[in-house]
């Protein structure tokens, strides 16, 4: 873990794509203990390369996107669509200093039916 102005802070993170998990990176940068939640179903759709638009180059397993916006972060795979994903996520965050998505609310609301 990198020493920095951070240190000690716990971030967990329910967030996709670029803009949350690149601020998170940054936290993590400077010394946040950032925890990742994906989902059990693939993981972030950033972990999943494409090919390039003139198929010049063959994907690979590698995605330089993901791998930027995730570094110094640890993950976890839960399924926060069932009960016991969010009984685990509730337990997380609360000893976590910081929580951040950029998940719809509407699809963050417990299943009551």
């Amino acid at each position: 873990m990198t020493q920095g102005t951070f240190q000690g802070v716990r971030v967990i993170e329910l967030g996709h794509f670029l803009l949350v998990p690149a601020a998170t990176a940054i936290l993590a940068d400077w010394g946040a203990d950032v925890i990742k939640i994906e989902s059990p179903k693939g993981g972030d759709p950033l972990r999943h390369p494409v090919p390039s638009p003139d198929l010049t180059r063959l994907p690979t397993d590698f995605s330089i996107w993901f791998e930027q916006c995730n570094r110094n972060k640890s993950s976890v795979a839960l399924d926060v669509t069932k009960e016991r994903g969010r009984e685990v996520l509730h337990k997380l965050v609360k000893k976590a200093d910081v929580f951040v998505t950029n998940v719809e609310p509407s699809l963050r609301r417990e299943n009551k039916g």
